[in-house]
């Protein structure tokens, strides 16, 4: 099998980390989709496309269904020339498939799940079972094959077997975490076992010969043992991982492995009728690890799909399967993946060599795939779905990439108004190949269908980057709210000084947004009430407050209509404007005035104070007074309640000493203007 592409363009690929998002591309509105980077396109749909992590597809080796069992698992397969043996489980049978493709019985133990399956250098087959932990033995030139026990002790599980160049075999097994050794007899009648190492953990998974040493995986703290079978049998950990199962142990060479761990549990066999297995959970992670010749372990690859199931050497990279969604990846030794799709069972649980490719063995259901040593002949990619936020005029679509002489890659698009594509979208369509126009109908979503026929043995095309361009409609700008108050002064304070002028500047302040972010500009307008004609304060603002000077305006009640446009990010054709017209507001410049004031001393030695407030506009707001310029005092009319525009007031002030004195009062009306008038007493 050949190593993991290289791509003359990774130096492109890797110079961009772009998610697959609209972005504006011109002042006028057009904006771009661009789908760029590994995250990109592995969101979309794959079918015998593959993923790297340079964010390029390709054609992907091609997957393709072997044998269908009447078995919900394929736990473990073997092959032998043109025969693939197949392990499966809940019925512990063992099937075989020919080379013409056919399936049949070769064995049916009485055991549940044949875990695991090794040719040995005899030529017969040996299988690892469970629950009851035995090894079988078929002679596969009998005429009618028999499972012959060779080996069984207190285990209940068999998950891996292995021989070693002397001929001897090594069982893995649980739930006692041992690793057993059967030698053969010397008149070939049998083996002698013996426990060669009884580890603390539950289970002892997997195996691997490394250089002469036995290299073991176990499950319930996730640790690499070597252990040299020609020494004492002692175990030395050689990695403890953070993770709970060490699922696969490859030999790496040169003294290198790769070990697959997991924070999740791989599915356990089952007897007939027994409950589901809990699945488990979302927040599985996995990895690859390798394990140099100094035990130095390093970080290759993490996957949080789910838990790693299998995996086996594809070249120079590491071919996993993983999660609950059958996914295979080729990994190599410095990180870079490809994402080959995946099978349609839940999981991947075994991978084994088969001529040029690989044979798989699945769960739910028990299926054989061959994954074969060229790539598909033809595949497609689905994008995801583009929602344009707005129906869109679609523009130009460009891929770049490269197709090999013989190769081609074919682009189709799709578009409707639903977030899900169903049987209200237009069907597929053709790019339109001299102009590279989109040709769907105007909508507010659109897929992109690429498709990829191999050039033989030229190889795959290549992709690296779909843009596609498009025209939301433009969408009028919002205009949520508009106030207008008096402007404020200096001092913080409305109204006026006794002789100064009134306060006659307003600001108008509004809140606008624009849908599609188009950059706005605002007119302000007033008319008094009455009038049918508006009057232009300002236009060509692009804050949302503005500040004019009233005093020319009669007192009266007016309206502001402030009209908002996109002219700034749009041609004539497309700019739209919305208004919006405030609620009356009250113009009063006029001060209200005092009259008829008078003081004098009464009866009771204070001071009675008179007089009459009016205003042309507005209602009288508040009244008070000072006596001797000292702090104000609020008073109230004499129906004690301010609600004309004209009110009588006569108050006492009981605290004025003998002797000559000043009252001051003071009137505002509610428009917040203000006068002040001053009368003097004497004894």
């Amino acid at each position: 099998m050949r190593p993991l592409r290289n791509n003359p363009y990774a130096w492109f690929a890797m110079a961009f980390v772009v998610m697959a998002t609209p972005y504006r591309a011109a002042a006028a509105g057009t904006e771009s989709w661009v789908i760029r980077g590994e995250e990109s396109f592995a969101a979309g749909t794959l079918d015998s496309i593959s993923v790297s992590t340079l964010g390029e597809i390709r054609l992907a080796p091609e997957l393709t269904e072997l044998a269908e069992t009447t078995e919900p698992y394929v736990w473990s397969l073997a092959v032998a020339g043109d025969t693939t043996y197949v392990g499966t489980g809940n019925a512990g049978r063992i099937y075989e498939i020919d080379a013409a493709g056919e399936m049949s019985v070769l064995v049916d133990t009485p055991e549940v799940a044949i875990l695991s399956l090794a040719l040995g250098p005899d030529g017969d087959l040996y299988a690892g079972t469970s629950p009851d932990g035995i090894v079988y033995r078929i002679d596969l030139d009998a005429d009618m094959p028999t499972p012959m026990t060779v080996f069984q002790e207190e285990e209940k599980y068999v998950w891996a077997l292995m021989f070693d160049a002397q001929g001897r075999l090594y069982a893995a097994t649980g739930e006692e975490g041992k690793l057993f050794r059967l030698t053969p007899e010397e008149d070939g009648a049998g083996y002698v076992s013996e426990v060669l190492f009884d580890a603390e953990e539950s289970h002892l998974l997997c195996l691997a010969n490394v250089g002469g040493k036995v290299y073991v995986g176990s499950d319930s703290n996730g640790l690499v043992y070597r252990i040299d079978p020609e020494g004492d049998g002692k175990a030395f950990v050689v990695y403890d991982s953070d993770e709970q199962e060490v699922r696969s142990v490859l030999n790496g060479g040169l003294g290198t492995v790769y070990v697959t761990t997991t924070t999740g549990q791989m599915p356990r066999p089952q007897s007939p009728g027994a409950p589901p297995q809990q699945r488990n959970g979302d927040d599985v992670q996995s990895f690859l690890y390798a394990i140099d010749a100094m035990d130095v372990a390093r970080p290759v690859w993490q996957s949080d799909e789910g838990v790693i199931l299998s995996a086996a050497w594809m070249g120079d990279a590491v071919l996993v399967g993983v999660g609950d969604e059958g996914k295979l990846y080729a990994v190599s030794p410095d990180g870079q993946t490809e994402a080959l799709g995946g099978v349609g069972e839940a999981n991947v649980l075994a991978i084994v060599a088969r001529g040029d490719g690989f044979a798989l063995g699945t769960g739910n259901a028990g299926k054989v795939y061959t994954l074969d040593g060229g790539v598909a002949a033809e595949g497609s990619w689905e994008s995801e779905t583009l929602d344009a936020e707005f129906v869109s005029d679609w523009g130009r679509l460009e891929w770049e990439g490269h197709a090999p002489e013989g190769g081609s890659v074919a682009v189709q698009s799709r578009s409707g108004n639903t977030a899900t594509p169903d049987n209200t979208w237009d069907d597929w369509a053709d790019i339109e190949a001299e102009t590279s126009r989109i040709a769907s109908q105007r909508a507010r979503f659109l897929q992109i269908k690429l498709a990829l026929v191999t050039a033989g043995e030229a190889g795959s095309p290549a992709i690296w980057s779909v843009t596609t361009a498009y025209l939301p409609a433009n969408i009028a700008p919002e205009i949520s709210s508009t106030t207008v108050a008096a402007a404020q002064e200096e001092n913080g304070r409305n109204g006026r000084a006794a002789g100064a002028q009134p306060q006659t500047k307003r600001t108008a302040t509004w809140e606008a947004s624009d849908p599609n972010g188009d950059d706005m500009e605002f007119a302000v307008y007033f008319r008094a009430e009455g009038e049918a004609d508006w009057h232009l304060l300002e236009d060509e603002l692009t804050g949302t407050t503005h500040t004019w000077d009233a005093a020319p305006m009669p007192d009266g009640d007016y309206r502001v209509r402030v009209v908002a446009n996109d002219a700034l990010s749009n041609p004539a054709t497309r700019a739209m404007a919305r208004e919006f017209i405030t609620e009356p507001f009250r113009i009063d410049n006029t001060q209200p005035t005092i009259s008829a004031l008078a003081a004098a001393r009464d009866e009771a030695g204070g001071v009675r104070v008179q007089f009459a407030a009016a205003d042309a506009t507005s209602y009288i707001g508040s009244a008070s007074y000072s006596l001797d310029a000292d702090r104000w005092h609020v008073v109230y009319p004499t129906d004690d309640l301010f609600d004309s525009r004209s009110e009588q007031f006569d108050f006492a002030i009981r605290n004025a000493s003998a002797g000559a004195h000043s009252v001051a009062v003071k009137v505002t009306d509610g428009a917040g203007v203000m006068t002040t008038e001053r009368v003097w007493i004497s004894d």
